[in-house]
């Protein structure tokens, strides 16, 4: 068993809001370990294995997806080479006000 998550500590750990993991214990698609007093707590092993099987595509994954997507497009005259650069500049804005938030700058 890994580290235990509090909801707010479990929801910046991968990326999503405290109500989409509401949502995922309702649906039966992420089940959380649950205290005496009924608060939910999130084993970082499990989330791990929940990513591994979801294939979730974070902003960090999807930058380096862009940038291979942009140099692959480039070189071979895509004429959407510039609306990828465009997507890609947007995502990692994205992925830098999160590092930012979170204090990994």
């Amino acid at each position: 068993m890994g580290e235990l998550l509090k909801m707010k500590e479990a929801a910046n750990y991968l990326h999503v809001s405290q109500d989409c993991l509401r949502k995922w214990d309702r649906a039966n698609k992420l089940k959380p370990l649950k205290t005496a007093g009924g608060h939910r707590r999130y084993d970082t092993d499990a989330l791990d294995e929940f990513l591994g099987k979801k294939n979730t595509i974070n902003y960090s994954n999807l930058y380096e997806l862009l940038c291979s997507a942009q140099y692959v497009s480039q070189m071979i005259g895509d004429e959407d080479a510039e609306e990828i650069a465009r997507i890609r500049e947007n995502v990692g804005e994205r992925l830098l006000k999160l590092h930012e938030k979170e204090g990994n700058l």
